[in-house]
């Protein structure tokens, strides 16, 4: 368990990892056009399944820091980076610009519209 102002750090790794990984989920829909340009993606340099074996490694990460938090901050984090393991291996494969905006932008809203989900049901049980 972390206080005050040492939970700065795991918080701070947390979100940058999850933008790290979403922005080179992106970056995996338009290989050919970034190729075509000369512009230097992670997926030009390495290619798609070695970008998704780095993207798996780096989100893998973030499962320590998740024994950082607790109660609901534990729950949502759980979430997302079980939802970043899911969007690496998806999206590694498949582009799906809606589903990709849903899920990978909408991460943090679907992360919390489960909680509240789960926490309704808490309260009628």
């Amino acid at each position: 368990m972390v206080d005050g102002l040492s939970i700065v750090a795991p918080i701070f790794y947390f979100i940058l990892v999850k933008g790290f990984v979403n922005t080179v989920l992106y970056d995996t829909r338009d290989v050919k056009g970034d190729r075509e340009n000369g512009i230097r993606t992670l997926p030009v340099l390495m290619g798609r399944k070695s970008t998704v074996l780095i993207l798996l490694a780096v989100n893998s990460t973030l499962l320590p820091v998740l024994m950082l938090f607790n109660g609901g901050v534990k729950l949502i984090a759980a979430m997302l980076v079980l939802n970043g393991f899911a969007c690496i291996l998806y999206f590694g494969k498949n582009i799906s610009p809606i589903a990709m905006d849903i899920f990978v932008d909408g991460e943090w809203m679907l992360a919390c519209f489960v909680c509240l989900l789960i926490n309704r049901a808490w309260l009628l049980a």
